[in-house]
């Protein structure tokens, strides 16, 4: 007795099953293609002169640090100054990051005051330091 199942016969499943395999490959070849082309054409840049205009250029670059003392007294970069100015001070320097530096006995409200005032600012990466040892 023949075989006879229902479905595609063997011949066209064959077919089928290669015709799929050789899709697979030749859509993984194409995809890796197309990734060498657009490293290929991606312009080269000089990081030494990156770096060079970093360090040149402007003081926006440098992390801004903020202190608070009892008090509250509030300084930027060893400087005094009044709590409403720290936005506007911010603001005009527009630096990369701050760091805010508490002491222990200031009271944790001021310390979130200080990086509400820098959210307003537009700066969002505030590194809080602290001092370790005696």
């Amino acid at each position: 007795m023949s075989r006879k199942k229902k479905g595609m016969p063997p011949q066209i499943m064959e077919v089928a099953f290669v015709l799929t395999f050789m899709f697979l490959i030749l859509s993984t070849l194409a995809t890796t293609t197309q990734q060498e082309s657009k490293e290929k054409m991606l312009p080269d840049i000089d990081l030494g002169s990156l770096k060079d205009q970093k360090s040149e250029g402007s003081s926006s670059l440098k992390t801004v640090v903020i202190s608070v003392r009892k008090g509250p007294t509030f300084f930027i970069d060893n400087e005094e100054i009044e709590f409403k100015k720290i936005t506007e001070i911010l603001r005009q320097r527009n630096p990369p990051s701050v760091q805010l530096r508490g002491d222990q006995n200031v009271p944790y409200g001021e310390i979130t005051a200080v990086i509400g005032a820098c959210m307003e600012a537009g700066i969002y990466n505030v590194a809080l330091g602290y001092k370790t040892g005696s």
